[in-house]
């Protein structure tokens, strides 16, 4: 008995221990990077950072994404900008796209959300890195579901693009980046 008791408090510590905290390496390589998409005078600028954070709403373990913030240009016109927020920290929830992808699946199959400021909605994205690291290729789409209020169901952003990485630039943050 006290045998199959021990094994049983271990295995439930090895558990909670493993829940912690899901740390995920293979996102460090998007971590701190810029990807660029230009079509004339129309651009779409991402950065990416990587983050330990909590989702809102949510009060599991805390798990690694990239979070990420755009600057949408169409002709001369900036239709929509999150960079003033690159400082931000994860908890401020300033962030326009957030991303992950499964420790154990392909690692550069990113999927997560992309805050469309200018729709005032949160579509899905798709954002997959070609095996050389330097391109991606996005797709956006409406989330499913149902909507209750009136919703507009198009996308202003550029959709089903190649993007192309241009720097892996660190920005330092102004305060700690812990939660």
């Amino acid at each position: 008995m006290k045998k199959s008791t021990i094994i049983t408090i271990l295995f439930i510590a090895f558990v909670l221990n493993k829940v912690q905290a899901q740390t995920n390496s293979t996102l460090d390589k998007f971590s701190n990077t810029t990807w660029m998409w230009t079509n004339g005078t129309d651009s779409l600028k991402i950065y990416l950072k990587k983050t330990s954070m909590i989702l809102p709403n949510y009060n599991g373990p805390a798990f690694d994404v990239l979070m990420g913030f755009h600057y949408f240009k169409k002709g001369n016109r900036v239709i929509e900008n999150s960079y003033a927020d690159l400082r931000s920290l994860s908890n401020e929830y300033k962030w326009t796209i957030l991303l992950g992808n499964d420790i154990g699946g392909v690692i550069n199959n990113l999927e997560g959300t992309f805050r469309h400021t200018s729709k005032n909605k949160t579509i899905s994205l798709k954002f997959t890195v070609d095996v050389t690291g330097t391109k991606a290729t996005m797709t956006a789409k409406n989330t499913e579901g149902v909507k209750i209020m009136p919703y507009d169901n198009s996308i202003s952003l550029p959709n089903n693009i190649t993007l192309t990485k241009v720097a892996n630039e660190p920005i330092r943050p102004i305060r700690n980046e812990r939660n």
